[in-house]
């Protein structure tokens, strides 16, 4: 997906097990990362600037 910077970012799940879900996590020329992520936990991202300030992402898995 773009982001309002021009940025894309893309989340793609890798696996699931009952630590959590494995993310990969990738946002263009900033971030590249695989999380493990358990169900309900809320992640937060810097995506970049914009606007003057800092463009957070967040997501929250449930399964």
């Amino acid at each position: 997906m773009e982001l309002p910077n021009g940025k894309k970012l893309e989340l793609r799940p890798l696996s699931l097990s009952d630590r959590g879900v494995l993310v990969a996590v990738n946002v263009e020329g900033s971030v590249q990362s695989d999380m493990q992520v358990p169900s309900g936990h809320l992640i937060a991202i810097v995506a970049g600037r914009f606007e003057g300030g800092r463009l957070m992402i967040s997501f929250e898995p449930h399964f």
